[in-house]
């Protein structure tokens, strides 16, 4: 069986985005993965050439949105990437009958994927049991089609719902877990596998690492070095940058 993994990016996200592109190729059994699918939000002509120019198992999924950093790391086009990434899940998980990962673009993988797949059930989600919010939405494989469907347009509508400057993908992950666990096999995968956020936290057992930010920054150059170079990934990033 095959799967897919897609992943949400602009323009300003790109630095991110070309590392998690690279990372994949390099790390991952290609023949394994069907597409790579970037929803874009933003990205240029060139950077969309650039993706494309590295495989032809990445397709993009083009809107109407033009974001970018507007309003820092967490404003109000943050807000609108994470709230349109669980629609557009629905959308290519309604599409294809594989299994699909979904990924957000400022993550890195360090070895290949394909375990996590063979780790089953309908659906996976990252889960923090010391985190007030146990569920983080950077994090989602979809592996039973038809069961996987209801759970992410009740998750998608959900996070739109939400109010106010605050991450809402994840609260909302959290609340469609406890409403769905007893009617779906639902994987809880730890964060040590797939959401490892500083080099210290890394085990035998870690797949991806997340670059999450942590701090408001008011450009995406401050934004890269607050959650690079000053949480210590400069070295391990250097295989992935062209």
């Amino acid at each position: 069986m095959k799967y897919n993994i897609i992943t949400t990016s602009d323009s300003t996200y790109y630095y991110f985005l070309k590392i998690l592109i690279n990372s994949i190729l390099k790390n991952c059994d290609m023949t394994k993965i069907s597409d790579i699918i970037v929803v874009d939000t933003g990205l240029t002509e060139q950077q969309v050439e650039e993706i494309k120019s590295k495989t032809t198992q990445v397709r993009f999924i083009h809107t109407e949105k033009k974001t970018n950093f507007k309003g820092g790391i967490w404003g109000e086009d943050w807000q609108e990437n994470v709230k349109g990434k669980t629609e557009y899940l629905a959308k290519v998980v309604k599409e294809l009958k594989e299994p699909v990962l979904m990924l957000d673009s400022d993550m890195m993988v360090l070895r290949d994927l394909y375990v996590l797949l063979e780790k089953g059930g309908d659906i996976q989600v990252c889960h923090r049991p010391k985190h007030e919010v146990t569920y983080i939405g950077s994090y989602f494989f979809s592996i039973n089609h038809e069961k996987s469907i209801p759970f992410i347009e009740s998750w998608a509508e959900l996070t739109k719902s939400g109010k106010g400057f605050v991450p809402h993908e994840s609260p909302a992950l959290v609340a469609t877990v406890k409403k769905n666990e007893s009617m779906l096999k639902i994987v809880r995968l730890d964060q040590a596998a797939v959401n490892v956020l500083d080099p210290q936290f890394i085990t035998d057992q870690t797949l991806i690492i997340h670059f999450k930010g942590n701090i408001v920054s008011n450009s995406i150059e401050e934004s890269i070095n607050a959650r690079v170079h000053k949480r210590g990934w400069t070295n391990y990033i250097n295989l992935y940058l062209d």
